[in-house]
């Protein structure tokens, strides 16, 4: 699985067979994108790519199950930013908290990941053009 990330800052994700149909097919459209062309059937303008994230899995897949310190320390984190200045916690954003942590994306800047998951491997267009 591969999230591709665009020059505008918006995120794709998508399944190749392995790393050089997504090199082909990446590479493919990022030049027709240098080209002024479409991107696809639609006629859209193609868009230029920054970079590929590589995953084991999904990345869009939910969390069931976290370790007890990974649990623990990120609870933590999100009681602590949802108390008030006096440090009094609503019990009753507990369960959001708690359902905020199975979610697998996370706020990003416009070129990161926007999934918790670790990719396994980066690719940068210039690495995909060869240096170039």
């Amino acid at each position: 699985m591969y999230e591709v990330i665009w020059e505008d800052g918006s995120h794709s994700l998508a399944n190749y067979e392995d790393d050089e149909v997504m090199k082909a097919t990446v590479l493919g459209h990022h030049n027709r994108a240098k080209d002024g062309e479409a991107g696809g059937p639609a006629g859209q303008p193609a868009g230029r790519i920054v970079k590929v994230l590589k995953y084991d899995s999904d990345p869009a897949d939910s969390m069931d199950a976290l370790s007890v310190d990974e649990a623990k320390a990120a609870l933590s984190d999100a009681i602590d930013a949802a108390a008030d200045e006096n440090g009094v916690l609503d019990l009753a954003v507990l369960p959001n908290l708690v359902s905020a942590l199975r979610t697998s994306q996370v706020s990003s800047g416009p070129h990161e990941s926007n999934y918790k998951m670790e990719a396994v491997e980066e690719f940068s267009i210039d690495d995909l053009e060869g240096g170039k």
